[in-house]
């Protein structure tokens, strides 16, 4: 299956002048149905068991512990979802405010971005959670049980159980999720899923579930998440991609005295199938002593690991532009990004009496040539191709130059004279005259030839 990640372009757009707009300005680029997207927010889930809640004790964490430009809303296991408050990514988001899960190493990822892109998660992890409703326990004081099974609803439709926790971690999951961007949005920002970060399997590797049933429920799951996430949006008016990419982490193939690689095989198989499931292997981070969590140090990595695997695959060339605009702005840098090849248009109202210019340069003030970028413009608006990497484009107004007068115009028609015969050159083209005269000259040459030789015969005569 072919998946193909093409890196995000960025444009930052400066107005250089408040006598450009009348109004407002508006810009459009490839997106869901070419919507306008006023600051976005760049979200990431994140879901699954315990790893993914965070069970590991942070005391070691050898790295950044807060990052005051990424934001984070989420619940890990007992915490209710009333708990949940939009703040940065820092230590302790984990189970409980001693431990961390993979949000700081995912931070890391996109901190101080060179894009000036905007990060922020959302997560909901529950620590022995089943993706089959068959792993769950009949025991209500287990994590199964409590928390219930994430198996989305068209699995549930194909395969239909009178246990009544099946689903309950994937109802749970959508609540999240729409609680946070709703926080997200009350902040002023345009918040977009860009993908799932999914770290589960223990719990039916421990239940010996056949690698085909973990393929086709992670494969409802990402189409029955794509699908809640666009609903969501709809609610609340925030429009959602078709499709964002899920990164799912293969559990170490020793794990559950063996079994794990039949989870393995049904994630490996379930992205081979869909295009939209990406797979990393962790097999080279350490397990801490508990035998289940990772320590500090790979904890950390693990979060590098999805947050990599997630800008590498979250720019699909299917997947969408998105625009920071609003009103009457000038003077000031605004911002586009969208991704690398995608057409970008730019519409302005302009002041009368005026024209703009637009000149492209790269972020350390290197020129690039409008050709480059495809740019055309138009009478008052302008569109060019997105490149990758990131490009700065000013757009200055000026003053439109007074018409002059025609020359060839003749003015005010004067009394008609007497119309005079017109020369040669007046009524021929120059082409028609220079013609003519090559023919006389050839009929003149033929004419003084046929003379000369009736001369001759006369004196030979």
């Amino acid at each position: 299956m072919k998946k193909t990640a093409v890196l995000f372009g960025f444009m930052a757009l400066v107005l250089s002048s408040g006598l450009l707009f009348q109004t407002a300005v508006f810009a459009r680029a490839d997106f869901v149905d070419g919507e306008i997207i006023e600051n976005p927010l760049y979200v990431w889930l994140i879901a699954g068991q315990s790893n993914a809640a965070g069970y590991t004790a942070g005391a070691s964490y050898p790295g950044q512990r807060e990052f005051d430009d990424v934001y984070y809303f989420g619940i890990a296991d007992d915490q209710p979802l009333s708990s949940a408050v939009v703040k940065n990514v820092q230590f302790g988001l984990g189970a409980d405010e001693t431990k961390i899960g993979p949000e700081l190493g995912m931070a890391s990822c996109v901190t101080g971005n060179r894009e000036g892109k905007e990060y922020a998660f959302i997560k909901c992890a529950y620590g022995g959670t089943p993706f089959s409703p068959t792993a769950i326990s009949s025991d209500t004081s287990a994590q199964s049980y409590r928390y219930g099974s994430w198996t989305s609803p068209s699995y549930l439709a194909d395969h239909p159980t009178t246990n009544s926790r099946a689903g309950l971690a994937y109802e749970n999951m959508l609540k999240v999720v729409e609680a946070g961007l709703k926080a997200y949005q009350e902040l002023g920002y345009t918040p977009i899923v860009l993908g799932i970060a999914w770290m589960q399997g223990e719990a039916d590797a421990w239940s010996n579930i056949s690698a085909e049933v973990y393929r086709e429920l992670l494969i409802d799951f990402m189409s029955d998440l794509q699908s809640a996430v666009n609903i969501i949006g709809e609610e609340l008016s925030l429009p959602q991609p078709d499709y964002f990419p899920l990164v799912t982490a293969l559990i170490p193939k020793s794990y559950a005295l063996g079994n794990a690689q039949k989870i393995r095989d049904g994630m490996m198989s379930a992205a081979e199938e869909c295009e939209w499931v990406f797979t990393i292997d962790n097999d080279d981070l350490v397990i801490g002593s508990d035998g289940h969590h990772y320590t500090a140090a790979s904890m950390a990595q693990l979060g590098k690991n999805f947050g990599n695997a997630l800008l590498a695959a979250q720019a699909d060339e299917n997947s969408f532009a998105a625009i920071a605009y609003g009103e009457n702005i000038s003077g000031e840098m605004r911002t586009l990004t969208g991704i690398g090849g995608n057409r970008a248009e730019i519409t302005l109202r302009i002041a009368d009496g005026y024209d703009f210019e637009v000149v492209f340069a790269r972020p350390d003030g290197s020129a690039v040539d409008g050709e480059a970028v495809s740019f055309t413009k138009a009478e008052s608006s302008f569109s060019f191709t997105l490149p990758q990497g990131s490009v700065l484009v000013t757009v200055t107004a000026v003053a439109s130059k007074p018409s002059e007068p025609d020359p060839s115009d003749p003015g005010e028609p004067e009394p008609n004279p007497t119309p005079e015969e017109p020369e040669l050159s007046d009524r021929l083209p120059t082409g028609a005259i220079v013609a003519i005269i090559v023919a006389a000259v050839v009929v003149i040459a033929g004419v003084t030839f046929m003379i000369v030789r009736l001369i001759k015969r006369k004196d030979q005569k």
